[in-house]
């Protein structure tokens, strides 16, 4: 391979990524602001151990006992209750996506979610979990995998079904407070 066709490649593997940039500075610009803009280039892994620490330290700060749960099916013990996380950013359609819900050993599910300005939270039952896992509410993250659920929150469209269990920081904290005693 020549210097020139070597060249020729590379110049059009960088056009691509410069496009591809491009789509990715847009997708991030409305974080610009957002006091959430640190999280967004993070690998999943280093900004799911981000999103422990943040609800937790908030959950603290708002006068709850918060310590690690035994084991690793759920995240924490929140006033004594097994509790699993679940933390998303706003997609780019304006979507929370709660991956990888499971039937694991806690006892309330605990959803926040992360918009540009502001958070939402929702504290579900594991009981409601599996029903809602049963009704299609909660589908299956990955067609061959039935263990394994998703919820989709679209933030302008919450659903109907969902609202009893948050919503607003206050609303969801006050369902979690009514959980835990």
């Amino acid at each position: 391979m020549t210097n020139r066709t070597e060249n020729r490649d590379f110049e059009l593997v960088r056009a691509v990524t410069n496009s591809m940039e491009n789509e990715h500075a847009a997708e991030n610009e409305r974080w610009e602001e957002s006091p959430f803009l640190w999280l967004t280039g993070m690998a999943i892994k280093t900004k799911g151990m981000y999103y422990e620490r943040i609800v937790t330290e908030w959950l603290s700060r708002k006068g709850l006992e918060v310590t690690k749960a035994k084991g690793t099916d759920a995240d924490r013990a929140i006033q004594g209750s097994r509790t699993e996380f679940k933390v998303a950013m706003l997609g780019k359609n304006d979507t929370y996506v709660f991956n990888r819900i499971r039937d694991q050993d806690y006892r309330i599910l605990l959803c926040v979610g992360l918009s540009p300005s502001s958070a939402h939270l929702w504290a579900i039952p594991k009981a409601d979990v599996m029903r809602f896992r049963g009704s299609g509410r909660i589908p299956n993250q990955h067609a061959n995998n039935p263990a394994t659920g998703i919820l989709n929150v679209p933030v302008n469209r919450i659903p109907d079904w969902l609202r009893p269990y948050g919503g607003s920081l206050s609303e969801g904290f006050a369902r979690l407070r009514s959980l835990t005693g």
